[in-house]
């Protein structure tokens, strides 16, 4: 697992840490925790695979853009206030691309 620290690892919550080691997730996945201090989750950047139909989008180098984005995270605070420490679990997934990442 690839966790994606350009940040300070303390500015993640100690909750977001034990909620990503809750997924078996394997070390080629590019893991982003939520810094956020009102939600706990992660995102995963998954590039598209060769052997489907779709064809991703490459950068002027040749390399391929587009990739698979996937968000997976709870409200903190309506966690905290059951009683029966639940959450609503949100799962996304998009198409999105490396370089609007960074701009």
């Amino acid at each position: 697992m690839k966790i994606k620290m350009d940040y300070l690892e303390q500015s993640i919550l100690p909750e977001t840490q034990e909620f990503i080691q809750l997924f078996n997730l394997n070390s080629k996945e590019e893991i982003v925790p939520w810094k956020d201090r009102q939600y706990i989750g992660f995102s995963v950047i998954k590039n598209y695979p060769n052997s489907i139909s779709f064809i991703p989008t490459k950068n002027k180098k040749g390399i391929k853009d587009s990739v698979i984005l996937i968000k997976v995270g709870y409200s903190l605070k309506e966690s905290q206030e059951s009683k029966e420490k639940k959450a609503i679990l949100s799962v996304e997934i998009h198409k999105s691309s490396r370089y609007q990442f960074k701009h």
